[in-house]
């Protein structure tokens, strides 16, 4: 008798066990439950509206709980149960019975739960599996573990997926993004040229020295060294020459036009010399002067000696790239010599001359030696544009003569 008094006491002790092995509070943050007809919830927000589907049973009907106490108005149709306030009442935040459903069929969970705030923006919710022994079921799309058994679980990173696979428009998982030079979170052009430009780095700055392809390209007695090559420009003709090479280690010089008029060319330490035993002269003009042997890393010439044939120095520079080739200057008058009209003269597009009088006289002005002269009627546009090529230092004098407008 004893042991089926005891019997029954365990039976029924493991029943209740069973029953109340979990409540409303017990279950995960954020998350609804379906126990009987009755829906439970545990919310740490305060709760706006609501709405789920009820799987394996069609709900006809919902009743009390919470939502009825704040005064929600609780709707079915088909399989969706959808609750809300007409008149802005809340569900505090907490754990109880939402609301108590009548059902036809048996019901095996709930699915496609949307929990909303007083302000309308989604809470993020899932489902509790109490027949299960408690499992979570993930109910967010969003989450890593979605439709898995479990609390939803989400990416720790800014710009990456649960699997660190970096979403699109960013370059690392920490909200990174490539910049315009192509450096992931870089500071973006960051590096000024001398002209005021920003740029990624100094080789993207833009350098006159890249226009210089040959002599020719070089102000006149100017020296500038290309790739090995001595480049020079020279107004004179040359009798000899002397330079030192910046960086670098000389093994030798060979060819040019140093060569070609039988010069002597010899280096020792960072020095290059060349002259000519039997007088020969390298002619006014521009070329290569000779080209370098060298080790390592030259950055230039400097010690520029450059003579005549007559042993008189020559004025010689080296250009470095680092401004534009100067022009030279010329004197030039302008004459008025046509009837009509009055006109405005401008200079490389700038307004030099305002009502330009017939037969009227400019006083000597200094011009670069390549220019160009528009010609407008007063106060009008520029109908005529006429070049001009010069010599460096020369005199000269510009007469306008004829119509303005007439082509023949």
């Amino acid at each position: 008798m004893f042991n089926k008094i005891t019997n029954l006491y365990f039976s029924l002790f493991l029943t209740l066990m069973i029953n109340v092995s979990y409540s409303q509070c017990d279950m995960p943050d954020n998350s609804l439950s379906l126990n009987g007809t009755d829906i439970w919830y545990n919310s740490t927000e305060i709760i706006g509206g609501f709405q789920f589907s009820v799987d394996g049973a069609l709900p006809t009907g919902a009743s009390g709980g919470d939502a009825a106490a704040a005064g929600f108005t609780v709707s079915t149709g088909g399989s969706t149960v959808l609750g809300f306030s007409f008149t802005g009442g809340t569900i505090p935040a907490g754990c109880g019975t939402l609301t108590s459903l009548s059902l036809d069929g048996n019901a095996s969970g709930l699915s496609n739960i949307v929990m909303s705030d007083p302000s309308g923006n989604s809470l993020n919710f899932s489902y509790f599996d109490s027949s299960s022994g408690g499992d979570v079921v993930c109910e967010d799309e969003n989450a890593c573990n979605f439709g898995e058994l479990g609390e939803c679980t989400f990416s720790d990173y800014q710009s990456c997926d649960c699997d660190g696979n970096v979403y699109d428009g960013y370059c690392d998982c920490d909200g990174s993004i490539l910049d315009e030079c192509g450096d992931c979170g870089g500071n973006g052009a960051d590096v000024m040229c001398d002209d005021g430009s920003m740029v990624c780095s100094e080789s993207d700055c833009s350098s006159d020295s890249e226009e210089i392809e040959s002599g020719c390209d070089l102000p006149e007695n100017n020296l500038y060294l290309l790739n090995g090559d001595v480049l020079y420009n020279s107004s004179t003709n040359i009798g000899g020459f002397q330079f030192s090479l910046d960086g670098g280690s000389l093994n030798g010089a060979v060819g040019g036009d140093a060569a070609a008029a039988g010069f002597t060319v010899s280096t020792g330490g960072s020095t290059v010399l060349g002259f000519s035993f039997t007088g020969g002269t390298i002619p006014a003009g521009c070329g290569i002067l000779t080209s370098l042997l060298f080790d390592g890393t030259a950055s230039g010439l400097s010690s520029i000696v450059m003579s005549d044939p007559s042993g008189n120095s020559i004025d010689f520079d080296y250009y470095d790239g680092s401004t534009d080739p100067e022009l030279g200057t010329a004197t030039v008058q302008i004459i008025h010599n046509s009837a009509s009209p009055t006109v405005d003269v401008y200079v490389d597009g700038g307004l030099a001359i305002s009502g330009f009088e017939y037969r009227a006289a400019t006083g000597l002005l200094e011009l670069p030696t390549s220019f160009t002269v528009g010609i407008a009627p007063t106060g009008g546009e520029v109908i005529a544009d006429f070049p001009f090529e010069l010599v460096d230092g020369g005199s000269y004098v510009v007469v306008a003569t004829g119509l303005l407008g007439d082509t023949t």
